[in-house]
C-alpha cells in the first residue's frame, strides 16, 4: 500500500505541482493567480514521497480578526481520503484565536465538506 502523502507547508517552489493539480479542476486560475496566493496567503498541502503536490489549500489573514479560506483542491486519485478534512482542519488552526470570522472561498463541491465540518455558507450573491 502507498503511503498517505503529508501535509506540509506550500511555497513558491511547489508552484509547478500546484498547476499541475490545478489542471485537475477545470478551474479558471493561471500561473499569476497562484503566485499571488502564495505570496499573500498561507499555503499547505499534501506531497507524496516523491514530491509530487496531491493537494492544497490557503489561508489568507486580513488583520487580527479576520481571514478566507479558499484553493482547496485534491488530485481525483487521493478523493475520499480525508486529505480536504485534514486541510481545513489545520488552516482553522492557523486563524487567530478569538472572534475571528472568514470567508470560504468555495465552488459548490466544497460546500459539504465546509458543513461537515460545521462550517456554514451563505449564498453569493449571483446565487440569490
Amino acid at each position: 500500500m502507498t503511503a498517505k502523502p503529508k501535509l506540509q507547508a506550500l511555497s513558491h517552489a511547489d508552484l509547478g505541482g500546484i498547476l499541475a493539480l490545478n489542471a485537475t479542476t477545470g478551474w479558471t486560475m493561471n500561473r499569476d493567480d497562484w503566485l499571488t496566493i502564495l505570496t499573500a496567503a498561507r499555503m499547505i498541502g499534501h506531497k507524496t514521497s516523491e514530491g509530487e503536490v496531491v493537494s492544497c489549500s490557503a489561508m489568507a489573514p486580513y488583520g487580527a480578526d479576520k481571514g478566507a479560506i479558499g484553493g482547496v483542491i485534491v488530485h481525483p486519485d487521493y478523493h475520499r481520503q480525508g486529505l480536504a478534512r485534514e486541510m481545513i482542519e489545520h488552516v482553522i488552526g492557523l486563524l487567530p484565536e478569538g472572534d475571528v470570522s472568514f470567508a470560504l472561498i468555495s465552488t459548490p463541491l466544497g460546500v459539504g465538506l465546509y458543513e461537515s465540518c460545521l462550517l456554514y455558507t451563505s449564498p453569493s450573491p449571483r446565487d440569490r
